[in-house]
């Protein structure tokens, strides 16, 4: 389960990144505030990419290969994103949905049959803080089989503050199984100080932080039990 989580995150991680990157190079007016709401300056209602490629390395005899087309509304959020091949076949899709504060609460994606990819849903509390994600994923992410592909692997992540803002648990579940949980210590300024991790409610790892919020100890546990030890000298 713990490898299977760590996967998740790498994969939801990787397309973010290459997808921001991709944003960032291609057009100067893209910019990526944060992981939950990617914002566009000046107000870019769209954007098309084409990518080429050549049957050899002088780039010429060169043919269309991958067609991108992102869409933005009026407060310059990302609302569909489209990818097709040379024929114009749709390889991949997304659709995006905001909240009146502009808070991502929807956000949709297919693969290439129109099955659902990736779905979330958002909760915000009246801070304006988000408490409990949805996330279902194509079960073939992870198995790997054709015929899990219209099958979700559903999860839900719920999240707790203190009062100034930071988050001291975050919380993984499936259905009624918690699956991974976070737990975060703070001083009074903000800076973290320790985080517990547990898998399947059994300690897997804990990190230890200075006042500046550098990590000087991580602890690794295998069925809670201790099994090594890292200290960082700065």
């Amino acid at each position: 389960m713990m490898n299977l989580f760590f996967r998740t995150t790498a994969y939801i991680t990787l397309s973010f990144i290459l997808f921001s990157n991709f944003l960032s190079a291609q057009v100067s007016e893209v910019k990526s505030a944060d992981t939950i709401n990617p914002i566009v300056k000046y107000k870019v209602k769209s954007m098309t990419w084409l990518h080429y490629k050549s049957d050899d390395s002088t780039l010429t005899n060169k043919r269309l290969d991958v067609k991108r087309k992102t869409t933005y509304d009026k407060a310059g959020y990302e609302v569909t994103f489209v990818e097709e091949n040379s024929k114009g076949k749709i390889l991949s899709k997304s659709e995006s949905k905001y909240d009146l504060k502009n808070n991502l609460i929807e956000a949709v994606s297919y693969d290439s049959l129109n099955n659902i990819a990736n779905k979330y849903k958002n909760s915000y509390d009246a801070k304006n803080r988000l408490i409990e994600s949805t996330s279902a994923q194509q079960l073939s992410l992870y198995t790997y089989l054709p015929e899990d592909a219209n099958k979700l692997s559903v999860y839900t992540t719920t999240y707790k503050y203190d009062d100034k803002n930071n988050i001291i648990e975050e919380r993984r579940d499936s259905g009624s199984v918690e699956a991974n949980k976070t737990i975060s210590k703070f001083n009074d300024k903000g800076i973290k100080l320790r985080s517990e991790s547990y898998d399947h409610k059994k300690l897997y790892a804990v990190s230890e932080f200075n006042n500046k919020g550098d990590e000087i100890r991580y602890e690794q546990y295998d069925n809670g039990a201790l099994m090594s030890t890292g200290t960082y000298v700065y």
